[in-house]
């Protein structure tokens, strides 16, 4: 999942052999959060292929890009009732939010479910960050809401795509700006924020190396994404995620922390080290 995600593409675990259909433990919460992780991930390699792909002219026909909106769209929820199940399963609170301080001007979150938990909750905000990233960018490159924009269900057909993945004309009750406000760039930022705030608690000495290991994917994938968000919030939150991701290379000694800093995309410069 961490590869697929990290990537953009399929993954030939993402089968229906392979998925959990049970949820009976901590660790098949787990294999069912990876399981949506994959699902993401082949969405994103299918947008991408249809977006750069020779026969697109670098944009999507109406029906591509509407059935793209609405797969996105649907992950997002089917994340959310994960995370709710999560917290019924769990017999204590994952975290509290503590009250805003003065000197960092947002609210704090305190740690509180275990390093299991937290490890699935970090990766659950990563995964949200992902996709949420990714309906605000289709939002904006076809516009659903424009006057202009195809309402005729009969160019479903020229795809399949959505009528194949039991999608159907209940989309077009959507309110397609509100649901672009509502995961637009402050939901994204508070996501990364959360996870932000999470990773310190991974560096306890008491959790071990492993788990330095453990947060790696999520530091790096919300690097990736606040890279491309506007504004003095995105780039606060961006220098800070670059921090640890730092720590882990120079403080923790991942090596491959140090190795993960040049590809990055946006960064051009090498490591300029603690």
């Amino acid at each position: 999942m961490i590869v697929a995600t990290q990537w953009r593409q399929k993954s030939l675990l993402n089968t229906s052999e392979w998925r959990t259909s049970s949820l009976g433990s901590i660790h098949d919460f787990e294999q069912q959060l990876f399981d949506y992780g994959l699902d993401i991930a082949e969405l994103l390699e299918k947008i991408d292929n249809a977006r750069l792909g020779p026969l697109s002219g670098n944009g999507f026909t109406d029906s591509e890009g509407f059935s793209f909106l609405c797969c996105t769209l649907s992950v997002i929820p089917s994340l959310l009732g994960w995370y709710q199940r999560l917290v019924a399963f769990s017999s204590e609170p994952l975290f509290w939010s503590g009250p805003n301080l003065v000197a960092v001007g947002r609210p704090m979150i305190i740690i509180t479910g275990g390093l299991d938990r937290q490890r699935m909750t970090t990766t659950y905000w990563t995964l949200l960050l992902v996709a949420s990233n990714d309906f605000a960018i289709l939002c904006n490159e076809i516009q659903p809401w424009h006057p202009s924009y195809v309402r005729d269900l009969d160019f479903f057909s020229e795809l399949g795509y959505v009528i194949m993945n039991g999608y159907d004309e209940s989309f077009y009750s959507v309110n397609w700006q509100d649901e672009a406000r509502r995961y637009g760039l402050n939901y994204q930022l508070d996501l990364a924020d959360l996870v932000i705030q999470s990773i310190p608690y991974f560096f306890e000495a008491k959790h071990g190396m492993t788990a330095n290991q453990q947060c790696l994917y999520a530091v790096r994938m919300t690097v990736v994404h606040l890279r491309r968000l506007p504004g003095p919030r995105a780039a606060q939150l961006c220098y800070e995620a670059e921090q640890l991701l730092r720590y882990l290379g120079s403080v923790k000694m991942l090596n491959y922390a140090k190795a993960l800093w040049s590809p990055l995309p946006g960064r051009d410069e090498p490591d300029p080290g603690p």
